[in-house]
C-alpha cells in the first residue's frame, strides 16, 4: 500500500515536472528536453530522465538533452549548475536554504541514489558525470602562508552541498557507482533487455568500438553475431552458447577530487566533515571516513 502511494505521488510529480518544463522552455533559453532532464534528476525519476535523453521515444521534434551542458539560469555566486549537482543535491542551487526544498531532497534521495548508479553504468553518461566531478565547481585559492597545505575553496562544491543536505545515502551511491572496471566477459549470460542492433562478431574490437561510440552498456555474442544492449541490469539471465561483454566504467574518485572534498573549505572555513558533525549525522561522518581511508 505504501509503495503504491509513493508511485502515485511520483507519477503526479512527473506530470507536474513536464508542465513546469514546458513553462521554463517558453520563458527562458532552456530547451524543453533540458528542463525535463533537470526535473527528472531532482526527482530521481528514471522515466522522466529517459524521455529527456531519448526524446525520439516520445517526441520526434525535440532534440535530446545534453547532460554535459551547464544551466546558466540556476546559478550560485556566478557558477553554473550541472547534471551531477542535481543528482547529488536534489534541489536547485538558489533554493538550498529552503526547508521545503531540503525536505523534498530527503524524500527523493533513494530514487536519486539508484538513478545515479544506473546512469553511471552507461559508458557515455558515466564519462560526462566523471568529468563534472573532476571539474568540481569551485576555485582553489593559494594559501597566504606558503607552509599551509590545506586547500581553501571560494564556494562550496557540489559534494559539499551534499554534505550540507545530509545525504549519506547519495554519497555512498556516488562512491559505489564510480568504481571503474575493465571490459568484462561473462560466458553463458545475457541481459534481459533486448535491442535490435547487431553486427557480425568476427572482429570483437570493432564491436567494442561501436558499443562505446553509440553509448551501449554491452553486447552479447550468439551464433556469430553481437547483439547490443542499451542498459545491462544486475539481474542477468543464463543463456546457452552466449557470451556477454560488459563495457568498462569508472574506477573510483580521483585523488584530486577526494582531497579537495575532504581537505577543502567552504567560504565559512568549514570542511565537509565539519558540516556533517554540525548536523550530528553519524552515517555521513562514517561515509566520509571511508572516503578518507580508501
Amino acid at each position: 500500500m505504501g509503495e503504491d502511494r509513493e508511485d502515485a505521488r511520483l507519477t503526479f510529480r512527473r506530470w507536474g515536472s513536464r508542465i513546469k518544463a514546458k513553462l521554463a522552455s517558453s520563458l527562458s533559453s532552456v530547451s524543453l528536453s533540458e528542463a525535463k532532464l533537470r526535473g527528472g534528476l531532482l526527482l530521481g525519476d528514471e522515466i522522466l530522465v529517459t524521455e529527456a535523453l531519448h526524446t525520439r521515444r516520445r517526441c520526434q521534434q525535440q532534440n535530446p538533452a545534453d547532460m554535459s551542458k551547464g544551466y546558466q539560469d540556476d546559478t550560485l555566486n556566478g557558477f553554473e549548475t550541472f547534471a551531477l549537482d542535481y543528482l547529488l543535491q536534489g534541489v536547485y542551487s538558489h533554493s538550498l536554504d529552503s526547508m521545503f526544498s531540503k525536505r523534498r531532497a530527503r524524500n527523493s534521495v533513494a530514487r536519486r541514489s539508484e538513478l545515479l548508479k544506473r546512469l553511471w553504468k552507461d559508458p557515455v553518461y558515466s564519462q560526462v558525470l566523471q568529468q563534472q566531478l573532476e571539474s568540481v565547481i569551485f576555485s582553489i585559492l593559494p594559501a597566504e602562508d606558503p607552509q599551509e597545505t590545506q586547500l581553501q575553496l571560494m564556494v562550496p562544491s557540489s559534494l559539499h552541498r551534499v554534505t550540507t543536505l545530509g545525504c549519506a545515502e547519495i554519497l555512498n551511491a556516488l562512491i559505489e557507482a564510480s568504481h571503474w572496471h575493465p571490459w568484462r566477459v561473462l560466458p553463458g549470460y545475457d541481459s534481459p533487455e533486448r535491442d535490435d542492433v547487431c553486427m557480425p562478431s568476427t572482429d570483437l574490437r570493432r564491436c567494442r568500438d561501436y558499443c562505446l561510440r553509440f553509448g551501449y552498456s554491452g553486447f552479447v555474442v550468439v551464433g556469430g553475431y553481437a547483439y547490443f544492449r542499451r542498459a545491462v541490469t544486475n539481474s542477468l539471465e543464463t543463456r546457452m552458447c552466449a557470451e556477454l561483454h560488459l563495457a568498462p566504467g569508472p574506477d573510483a574518485l580521483s585523488a584530486r577530487s577526494t582531497a579537495a572534498f575532504l581537505l577543502g573549505q567552504t567560504m565559512e572555513g568549514k570542511t565537509a566533515l565539519d558540516l556533517a558533525l554540525s548536523q550530528g549525522n553519524v552515517a555521513l561522518v562514517r561515509a566520509l571516513g571511508r572516503m578518507g581511508c580508501d
